[in-house]
């Protein structure tokens, strides 16, 4: 099992990962980031 939780704060792609900051998916000209874990929302396996 997966822990989604510890995921999405990790501090090193994501400070202050508590904080609702919708700007960090953001580049400068206002387009998404491409992250590495752009996709642990839809699962992590079968």
């Amino acid at each position: 099992m997966v822990n989604q939780w510890a995921l999405s704060r990790d501090e090193e792609m994501f400070p202050d990962a508590s904080r609702f900051d919708p700007g960090r998916h953001l580049t400068i000209d206002g387009q998404l980031k491409d992250h590495v874990v752009n996709h642990f929302a839809f699962g992590h396996g079968r």
